[in-house]
């Protein structure tokens, strides 16, 4: 099968279209949507998390927002202050840039102050709301600082061709809403609301409600195993609705304790005290910071705990001379992707047959 990635038609592009304008309503304050890739002009302004931006000028006339050509402030007061930040230019205009191009536009499925959190859906070929396919919610890196939801369209489009639904989502981020805001278990909180979200809306979205795989490479892995923690609910969730994903693939996933006794103040460690868990995935390279052999604070200690705890339930992918974030390295993707396949139809997940979707 082949995946889709024209612009949806019929039902679909109803879906996306609703979503798409209340997604570029909400963030802009007072901007008007133009040519530009930013959806404003020189002189425009919009928020975005805790600040608000203004376009200065457009010096080059390349009708983008450039570094150093936009000011910032936090919230609506204060003031206006060039911004040379390239790590907070990066974080915030360009990221929204990313966000506002992705080829699966956005989808509202949260509000939290100065923006939408969106998810977009990759349909596979001959999809219709009336399917039942397992689908796979993906959470990208960036140590809950960074990061957009276009880092897995590289395995959502492989996966799509299987015929599984992909949803790609964004979260709170520390650069974009402060960390008061953000963090490890906020994350987390979102990525519950997603859960529910997909679950609530699955007849739309032509999805079997209890086949919901979270997934997620580094921070992002972190944040697909804490969704496995009942305690953390945002309280504008519809708590009646489950929020436990039916399978758990993690890539590199960030454990990394600074010092013992931190175990609490993580969302992966917490897991293990939990009575029972769902199927789980872990890929891991041998050279990963974040891996640590022969330490009770990394991966490698992790794996073995919960190895300990799952048995067969638990699959594992390693990559010897691997680094962080192994599987988005050319010559391991096809490996890692392999690995993952192998463990959604071990587990029933592929291949997606007709009794869960007509394909051609």
């Amino acid at each position: 099968m082949k995946t889709k990635h024209s612009a949806p038609t019929g039902y679909r592009f109803a879906i996306h279209l609703v979503g798409a304008l209340v997604f570029l309503g909400t963030p802009l304050l007072y901007a008007t949507e133009k040519t530009s890739p930013d959806g404003i002009e020189p002189g425009g302004c919009f928020r975005f998390g805790i600040y608000e931006f203004r376009w200065e000028n457009d010096p080059n006339r390349n009708k983008m927002i450039d570094s150093e050509e936009v000011s910032y402030r936090q919230g609506d007061k204060g003031d206006w202050k060039l911004l040379q930040d390239e790590t907070l230019f990066k974080n915030t205009v360009e990221a929204r840039r990313q966000i506002r191009q992705d080829p699966q536009p956005g989808i509202p499925y949260k509000h939290v102050p100065g923006r939408d959190l969106t998810a977009h859906i990759h349909y596979p070929q001959g999809w219709k709301p009336s399917d039942r396919r397992p689908a796979i919610i993906w959470f990208h890196g960036g140590g809950f600082a960074g990061g957009t939801p276009r880092q897995f369209e590289r395995f959502a489009v492989p996966f799509t061709e299987l015929g599984i639904v992909n949803i790609r989502v964004g979260y709170r981020l520390t650069s974009i809403d402060g960390r008061e805001n953000a963090g490890a278990h906020n994350a987390a909180k979102d990525g519950r609301s997603a859960i529910r979200w997909v679950r609530k809306n699955a007849s739309t979205f032509g999805i079997d409600p209890q086949k919901i795989i979270a997934a997620g490479d580094s921070a992002g892995g972190a944040l697909a195993l804490g969704t496995l923690l009942e305690h953390l609910n945002d309280e504008s969730d519809t708590i009646s609705i489950d929020a436990q994903p039916n399978a758990v693939m993690g890539e590199s996933t960030w454990v990394l304790m600074h010092k013992s006794g931190m175990k609490n103040q993580t969302i992966p460690w917490p897991v293990l005290e939990l009575p029972a868990l769902p199927p789980i995935w872990l890929g891991y390279g041998g050279k990963d910071v974040g891996y640590k052999p022969g330490s009770p604070l990394g991966g490698e200690a992790f794996v073995r705990a919960l190895n300990a705890k799952m048995g067969n339930r638990l699959s594992t992918h390693f990559v010897t001379d691997g680094d962080h974030g192994y599987g988005f390295r050319p010559q391991n993707f096809g490996l890692c992707l392999d690995s993952m396949k192998l463990f959604l139809t071990d587990h029933g997940y592929l291949p997606v047959t007709s009794d869960s979707a007509t394909t051609p």
